[in-house]
């Protein structure tokens, strides 16, 4: 398969995973999955995992704090690049941040499908955050650090699976291991 038509049907998985139609890996406290795929000027990033991750909690919001948690957790996923840092010389600018979570607004979580695991009354709330960024010279694009895990302390762990102009890779990044180099 030819790098070209690995990229798009990366991509043709990424629509579907916002729709819903993809299924993840398995819900994982600590574990989270990257997704990054680079074409022409545009790095996409898709970020997925359990909110127990990003919030400590998975359930609807009951307290000031919960709500507040939420709150602060919306804001640093609009502003991506803190979560990514990327080379300077490759003059990337972000573009807007989608995200689908079971939140509904920053006050309660909507219980569906994809939103529970198991029969059990318990919920295991997902997010998936789709970042896209525009390069002028995405030549210099060499690297990404991930700070996700400082971010977002309650992520341990995230398997990245990239495709580039290289091709593709995967990798286990941690808070020890945060670099992605192509």
């Amino acid at each position: 398969m030819s790098k070209l038509k690995a990229f798009r049907l990366f991509c043709l998985c990424f629509a579907a995973a916002s729709a819903g139609a993809l299924a993840h890996g398995p819900h994982v406290h600590g574990t989270g999955e990257l997704h990054v795929a680079i074409e022409d000027d545009k790095l996409s990033i898709e970020l997925h995992g359990p909110l127990e991750n990003l919030l400590g909690f998975e359930h609807p919001p009951r307290t000031d704090s919960q709500r507040a948690a939420v709150k602060a957790m919306t804001a640093k996923l609009d502003r991506p690049e803190t979560l990514f840092k990327l080379p300077p010389a490759a003059s990337c600018r972000a573009g807007p941040t989608r995200v689908d979570s079971p939140l509904d607004g920053a006050t309660a979580p909507s219980k569906s499908v994809e939103a529970t695991h198991g029969d059990d009354d318990d919920d295991h709330a997902d997010l998936t955050a789709t970042f896209a960024f525009v390069c002028a010279n995405i030549g210099k694009l060499d690297s990404i650090e991930v700070t996700v895990f400082g971010a977002f302390p309650g992520t341990r762990v995230l398997k990245a699976e990239i495709i580039g102009p290289r091709g593709q890779s995967a990798a286990n990044l941690s808070a020890d291991r945060r670099v992605i180099r192509f």
